[in-house]
């Protein structure tokens, strides 16, 4: 089985860039999934004031993305997909990095991980300035 991981890297509600970071169907490097389960890494964290990097690593190789951002140290890498269905030939959002939702002082990231909300529209719902998307498919 083939997959892919994109990502959406979205500012004030708009994706203003899409990246894609594997596709299995296409590299000559990432191997299809032969069993049911899929051996995947990823470490996330600022490396200067405005830059995320992103380290995905899979059996054998592992790839670097970095990622403009907020001059904040409040990013959150949270796994997205464990709360919704995975079905084959349909994609899915695996992983959000996040900026939280503030109110009253505090800082809420699983409030919008757990909302049910629109996970494309949490700028709108919470007023979440920057965060990036990765969706997975398999294929």
């Amino acid at each position: 089985m083939n997959y892919y991981i994109i990502a959406k890297d979205i500012w004030n509600g708009k994706i203003k860039k899409t990246d894609t970071i594997v596709n299995s169907k296409t590299s000559e490097y990432i191997d299809n999934i032969a069993a049911d389960s899929l051996a995947l890494f990823v470490i996330a964290n600022k490396t200067e004031p405005e830059n995320l990097k992103i380290k995905f690593s899979f059996k054998g190789l592992s790839m670097i993305k970095n990622y403009k951002c907020k001059n904040t140290d409040n990013y959150s890498l949270r796994p997205y997909g464990t709360q919704v269905p995975i079905e084959p030939g349909k994609p899915f959002y695996a992983f959000a990095y996040i900026l939280p939702y503030e109110k009253d002082g505090f800082q809420y990231y699983c409030a919008v991980e757990y909302s049910g909300k629109d996970i494309e529209k949490w700028h709108q719902e919470f007023g979440i300035e920057h965060y990036i998307l990765f969706e997975m498919k398999f294929y």
